[in-house]
């Protein structure tokens, strides 16, 4: 009787030990294919082969939500494919710095563009038309500062550029240069947007729309808010943070003071839905088009 216990119980314990060995196999064959799935990933990425690394990184990420790494390897193939490499760090705080003056300088003087109405709303109307263009002044500012950044060049593009944010986004614990990556290809899909929705920051027309100015800015005011954030989240140095906070808070006022300003007209029906700028345009050296 004894015998056959100590036997069951050796049957039991062996049988144990070997399904104990084979879920070990298992996971070590599991975790192998895992690392293999994401060095190809990767050395696909490396070899420009963008699209074959999406189809490679995409399922895998899809059962492991949390692998940071592999997230920002498939965000730089999204990026890839879209042709938006991002090859070096700008010191965009300095640059932002020195210019952010240029504006206050220019239009530092305010004068009376419309005579031809009463003078409170000539007044109020040049104060607006005044903050609108010295906002985009300092946003061509910022613009430059990233003019080594590519401008995403089609709607596949953007989309590849989409997606690759997305994947940048899904993690609330991403620091330093993944968030100035992420800044990075934000700024790419601004620069596209720019040239492609927001019309009167490319031309100086001699007719405003408060409507359609009112509109515009607004995009333009939430596409560049996580820009700001994420740009200021990303620097290390302090001194160069407190630098960047300064200049792209300006910015972000200039931006917010302009769209309540057009509010004002746009909405209290002040003027007749468009108003002629020739005069002032060619005050700061523009041209009508």
């Amino acid at each position: 009787m004894k015998n056959n216990l100590l036997k069951n119980s050796l049957l039991v314990l062996a049988l144990s030990l070997s399904l104990l060995a084979l879920q070990t196999s298992c996971t070590k064959n599991k975790e192998s294919n895992d690392q293999q799935t994401v060095d190809l990933g990767k050395h696909l990425v490396e070899e420009g082969q963008y699209s074959e690394a999406i189809l490679v990184l995409s399922p895998y990420l899809q059962n492991h939500q949390d692998d940071r790494e592999v997230r920002l390897v498939l965000a730089s193939a999204y990026a890839g494919r879209a042709e938006v490499l991002v090859v070096g760090y700008i010191d965009f705080a300095r640059e932002l710095v020195r210019s952010a003056h240029d504006a206050d300088r220019i239009f530092n003087n305010r004068q009376n563009y419309f005579s031809n109405l009463d003078d409170k709303l000539s007044r109020d109307l040049t104060t607006t038309i005044d903050a609108v263009y010295k906002t985009l002044w300092k946003l061509n500012d910022f613009i430059g500062a990233f003019e080594k950044i590519p401008t995403a060049k089609n709607s596949d593009a953007v989309q590849d550029l989409t997606s690759a944010i997305y994947l940048l986004s899904g993690d609330s614990n991403y620091v330093g240069g993944a968030l100035l990556y992420r800044a990075l290809l934000r700024i790419s899909l601004l620069k596209y947007h720019i040239n492609t929705k927001y019309y009167f920051t490319q031309t100086q027309p001699c007719v405003v729309d408060f409507q359609i100015l009112k509109h515009q800015l607004t995009g333009i005011h939430d596409e560049i808010s996580p820009i700001l954030k994420d740009l200021a989240d990303a620097t290390i140095d302090s001194k160069q943070r407190s630098d960047l906070t300064e200049a792209l808070s300006k910015l972000d006022t200039s931006l917010f003071d302009s769209i309540n300003l057009v509010s004002q007209f746009e909405q209290g029906g002040r003027v007749n839905g468009r108003v002629n700028v020739s005069d002032f345009v060619r005050k700061i050296g523009g041209k009508c088009q």
